[in-house]
């Protein structure tokens, strides 16, 4: 028992998980559709934490994988709230999957 106590705190110093961020209430603007699928886009609000793969100039982006299915309702859901000018919540991954120095959505909540 004493090795097993002994030998949580190094198990959680290596599955500890990546800094996902939430947002704020915010407007979405700059949507950009990359070539390989992936959607990107600037939210006005501000995060309460920043992954590292994420950098000081894109810290306000985002990214969407809209080659996936779920990525394709997603896309679907934000532009539906982008044009009818609704602000959104975003939670993140943690990580840059998507695109390399844009944190990816994982969901987003639309305002009412």
């Amino acid at each position: 028992m004493m090795r097993i106590m002994a030998a949580l705190p190094l198990t959680t110093l290596f599955f500890t998980p990546a800094i996902a961020s939430n947002t704020g209430s915010g407007y979405i603007s700059a949507i950009h559709a990359m070539p390989n699928g992936v959607v990107m886009f600037s939210h006005a609000a501000g995060r309460d934490a920043v992954p590292n793969c994420v950098n000081a100039s894109t810290s306000t982006r985002w990214a969407i994988n809209a080659v996936t299915e779920s990525g394709k309702v997603q896309l679907s859901v934000l532009l539906t709230a982008y044009g009818a000018n609704k602000r959104i919540h975003i939670f993140g991954t943690g990580s840059c999957t998507a695109w390399g120095d844009t944190e990816t959505v994982e969901f987003f909540v639309i305002d009412g």
